[in-house]
């Protein structure tokens, strides 16, 4: 009997062990993409080419190891920013399906089905498959705040060319 208590007191000790070491590796983890970041954006408007794919890594391991938690969505997010701004157009759309796939409830999945539309256009150069995601955005959320945004992207991926696009908005003048 008193080996069965010995055998349970040791395995509670490495369970909260095994919890302490969790919670100081989330910590660990969340200061090494904070100064990642600083590191990284070099001001509002670059990104250091030699640390965004580290940065996205590093947003990618958190919501790997941490799926539950409630800054995931916003990592998706920025690494969605990171991937498109680095013209990755893969990554950036697997990052966008992790946020609307994986955290329906969140804030940030209606701009990611926006989001997805630009990601088509401008860093996959596919205005076929940007023109299908805003509308489909705009059946999914017409009352958006981005829905202004997506009627004007997608009329605009229906233009043939610059001048269509003066044409376009000399009429609606």
């Amino acid at each position: 009997m008193k080996r069965v208590i010995l055998l349970f007191a040791v395995l509670g000790l490495l369970s909260c062990n095994n919890k302490a070491q969790k919670i100081d590796d989330r910590a660990v983890l969340l200061q090494t993409i904070s100064a990642t970041e600083m590191s990284a954006l070099k001001d509002a408007q670059t990104i250091d080419p030699k640390l965004a794919d580290s940065l996205m890594n590093l947003y990618d391991r958190y919501t790997q190891q941490y799926p539950k938690d409630s800054l995931c969505a916003e990592f998706m997010s920025k690494a969605t920013d990171i991937a498109a701004n680095t013209h990755n157009c893969t990554r950036a759309l697997e990052f966008l399906a992790r946020i609307t796939d994986g955290y329906a409830s969140s804030n940030y999945v209606e701009w990611a089905y926006f989001f997805k539309g630009s990601v088509y256009a401008d860093v996959c150069k596919d205005k076929e498959k940007a023109a299908e995601a805003y509308q489909f955005f705009l059946d999914n959320y017409p009352q958006s705040k981005f829905a202004t945004a997506a009627t004007t992207l997608l009329t605009m991926l229906q233009l043939d060319n610059e001048m269509d696009l003066i044409r376009e908005f000399e009429a609606k003048q």
